[in-house]
């Protein structure tokens, strides 16, 4: 690898919590390359992947946890290869994606008046999620059709949800259907609306 092939600058980007929201945050600033791969980055197991890219940088303090951002473009890391002997270079493997907000809400049983059970929703926390389809399946009801969506959010580690939560999404409700939490750098969450064509 030539070093001054590193020309661009981007920057590292470290997830931040102020409790119950977490966010993207700049780290470091960095100079690297990126190239596109012309194929479809698989960063979700479960969902449909992402423009592949890959970037090259100099070794430094870096996980699947961290994301980068170069030219307004977030680049979700899914491998990390060192390269070279002296001095040594990151290769980055990435999905570009655009993060969303996600408001996270959960429905709480009170007692009400006369101790009537009274359903109460709360927001219990927010996190930059990549969402993607999952797929799309429809069925006739009456004389309407009703679609539903259903999509896949892949969320930090550190956003720990369950199903039945009300994940918020520009202005649309999901429910959590599914909740796969067994890989180590982040969660996947099954998600689903339903809407009248």
């Amino acid at each position: 690898m030539d070093p001054g092939k590193l020309r661009k600058r981007g920057s590292i980007l470290r997830l931040v919590s102020d409790g119950n929201n977490l966010a993207w945050k700049a780290w470091k600033k960095v100079y690297l390359t990126v190239k596109e791969t012309g194929k479809k980055n698989l960063f979700s197991r479960v969902g449909i992947g992402a423009d592949g890219a890959e970037i090259m940088l100099r070794e430094q303090p870096l996980t699947l946890n961290d994301a980068i951002l170069w030219e307004n473009q977030h680049y979700f890391l899914t491998d990390i290869v060192k390269e070279g002997i002296h001095p040594v270079y990151l290769k980055l493997q990435s999905a570009r994606i655009t993060p969303k907000t996600v408001t996270v809400k959960r429905s709480e049983i009170k007692k009400g008046k006369n101790n009537a059970p009274l359903r109460e929703e709360k927001t219990v926390g927010s996190f930059p999620g990549c969402v993607t389809e999952k797929y799309l399946g429809s069925s006739a009801e009456d004389s309407h059709i009703e679609r539903e969506i259903r999509l896949v959010v892949v969320a930090p580690k550190a956003a720990l949800y369950q199903a039945g939560d009300i994940f918020e999404i520009e202005g649309d409700r999901y429910r959590v259907m599914v909740v796969h939490l067994l890989e180590p750098c982040k969660n996947e969450y099954e998600i689903q609306r339903t809407v009248d064509d």
